[in-house]
């Protein structure tokens, strides 16, 4: 369905939008059980704000890698998750604030555990 959709969209030149693509390949995960990785959905996510020329702001993409990574039981880590986020920061020009990107850093640490530390977030929050 993604791919079917991601082409249906290069050969109308735009009839499908890429947030509509996105949330149906997030869709597809959740039913498929999985087929697609949520490390697959994020890169589509970025790929989708830039095609779009920021139609999805970078602070849906970031909200979409976290709820991928939930959907498929960790699969993106949330150091990746935290890094795709500081780029998309970049590409938007600041749309999201630093401030933000530690909200959201913080909280992919409680998602997942700690599989990275607050420490370590801060520290990548501040970088950006």
């Amino acid at each position: 369905m993604v791919v079917l959709a991601l082409k249906s969209v290069q050969h109308d030149g735009g009839v499908v939008s890429l947030q509509d693509m996105v949330l149906l390949a997030l869709k597809s995960v959740q039913h498929d059980g999985g087929v697609v990785s949520s490390q697959d959905m994020v890169v589509l996510a970025l790929k989708s704000a830039q095609h779009d020329g920021g139609v999805a702001s970078s602070q849906n993409m970031v909200v979409l890698a976290l709820k991928s990574a939930q959907h498929d039981g960790g699969v993106a880590s949330s150091q990746n998750m935290v890094v795709l986020a500081l780029k998309s920061v970049q590409r938007d020009r600041g749309v999201v604030s630093s401030q933000d990107m530690v909200v959201l850093a913080l909280k992919s640490g409680q998602y997942y555990g700690g599989v990275v530390s607050p420490h370590d977030m801060v520290l990548l929050a501040l970088r950006s």
